[in-house]
């Protein structure tokens, strides 16, 4: 949580508060690698049309257990950054043993949450043109996104990363990357590589498809690199390695 990256991140207190009433309830049995999955799951849950519950209560493994070293490096090593291409996030995800199809899909997370407004200052007020501005967004999705991020280098302001339906897990994300109304040029990016549009377009038609695909790839996902067995711990408290 120390990570540049997951600094303005929000929900670490709901972490703990969970894993409080686990340890309560049945101490040292649920790790928190495995309280993450079943969160993310149940936020999908949560957030996903009437119509999609079903689809997005999808089954999780559990089992996993903690390490014993966090290191902040490995996060802004591992997490993608805003401005990447294509090709970067490609072989970002490529490290993960995660292939270009499971990158276009789980970018769909985008649908909801948001993003610190510094993080789109290369669209809106630093791009390499005469206004600053990037030439790919219309105009009004920029008066728009100007309203809410009214000066470059903010930090503490927040812009909703699906300014149309952005409580709702959904396919509007891709929908807005074909309108060019993305908030990110990272996701910008997926609708304008012709390698990763068809993608876009196929979950941009169905909710449905979206949804059954991004709990495979969370699944995929959430069996990267994970211990088992007897190594590594449960941790009591999710910040900190057991004490011997």
């Amino acid at each position: 949580m120390t990570a540049a990256p997951n600094a303005r991140l929000e929900g670490f207190g709901f972490v703990d508060e969970i894993k409080t009433a686990l340890e309560a309830a049945c101490p040292g049995v649920v790790s928190c690698a495995d309280l993450l999955a079943f969160a993310a799951r149940d936020a999908v849950w949560l957030t996903a049309p009437l119509a999609n519950k079903a689809l997005a209560d999808y089954a999780v493994p559990a089992g996993r257990r903690d390490g014993l070293t966090s290191p902040a490096n490995l996060a802004v090593r591992n997490l993608p950054t805003p401005t990447m291409s294509v090709d970067q996030l490609t072989a970002n995800f490529r490290r993960q043993k995660l292939t270009r199809t499971d990158m276009v899909v789980l970018s769909g997370a985008h649908t909801i949450g948001d993003t610190a407004c510094h993080h789109i200052d290369n669209r809106l007020y630093t791009f390499k043109s005469k206004n600053k501005v990037d030439p790919s967004l219309p105009p009004a999705f920029v008066i728009q996104l100007k309203a809410i991020c009214t000066s470059p280098g903010l930090q503490l302001i927040t812009v909703d990363m699906d300014q149309v339906t952005p409580l709702t897990f959904d396919r509007q994300f891709y929908s807005n990357l074909q309108a060019k109304k993305s908030v990110l040029s990272s996701d910008q990016v997926l609708f304008k590589d012709t390698r990763t549009r068809p993608t876009v377009n196929r979950l941009a038609r169905s909710t449905s498809v979206f949804i059954r695909e991004f709990a495979k790839a969370m699944v995929k996902m959430g069996n990267i690199g994970t211990l088992r067995g007897t190594a590594g711990q449960v941790r009591t408290d999710c910040k900190f390695v057991n004490a011997p």
